[in-house]
């Protein structure tokens, strides 16, 4: 035995030939030291072929062209625009161009704009030019906001008289650290500088 090829080989690296295949229809594979002859061995080195669409689904195969193992992976499937099915119903469907599977969602109107009801409310309706069902909502014609006492705020509603009121505070922030019962407290304390309005707000507790 040469015990200077061994020296080389322990303390530095080996020179292994190529990896090469043992079996004709398996994936493993074999080398083997140049130098002192130590082995080692990989499995499941495949050759695989090009991935293929299994029939009409919506799912792709690959097969090693040496072992025959085989993986599969499931694609998104091919959709069309979604048609609507009925001529006075807002449901639609769309079949994947691939696999034929089927989905469908409901309520996709085609609605008309927002107009007002009456001429001094605020409630607006639209209706489905399809199946004619209706909708409401509430909308008011704000003026502009008028500053009050306190950094209160309000506004009227300029077609029903709605009063609509808020707090806009111009809020000053300071951060105080103290100890209370072994522990370290954090806060931030936040004061409007006009109405002197004032929120304590825990930011952390730590050990002291």
């Amino acid at each position: 035995m040469n015990f200077y090829k061994l020296f080389i080989c322990k303390f530095r690296n080996h020179q292994f030939n190529d990896w090469e295949y043992v079996y004709d229809h398996k994936c493993f594979q074999y080398r083997h030291c140049l130098r002192c002859g130590e082995e080692e061995s990989r499995d499941n080195l495949h050759i695989w072929s090009q991935w293929k669409y299994i029939n009409s689904e919506c799912v792709q195969l690959k097969t090693c062209l040496r072992c025959g193992a085989e993986e599969k992976r499931k694609l998104d499937h091919n959709w069309p625009e979604w048609k609507y099915i009925y001529t006075n119903q807002c449901v639609q469907e769309r079949f994947c161009l691939r696999c034929s599977e089927k989905e469908s969602r409901e309520n996709i109107h085609k609605w008309t704009t927002w107009k007002y009801i009456t001429q001094k409310k605020c409630i607006q309706s639209r209706t489905c030019t399809r199946c004619e069902a209706t909708g409401q909502r509430e909308m008011h014609q704000y003026s502009s906001w008028i500053s009050g006492v306190n950094c209160h705020q309000y506004r009227f509603c300029e077609r029903c008289g709605f009063k609509d009121e808020q707090e806009n505070h111009e809020l000053i922030s300071t951060e105080y650290t103290y100890i209370e019962s072994g522990h370290t407290i954090y806060e931030r304390h936040d004061h409007c500088k006009n109405c002197g309005y004032r929120i304590i707000s825990p930011i952390a507790i730590g050990s002291s």
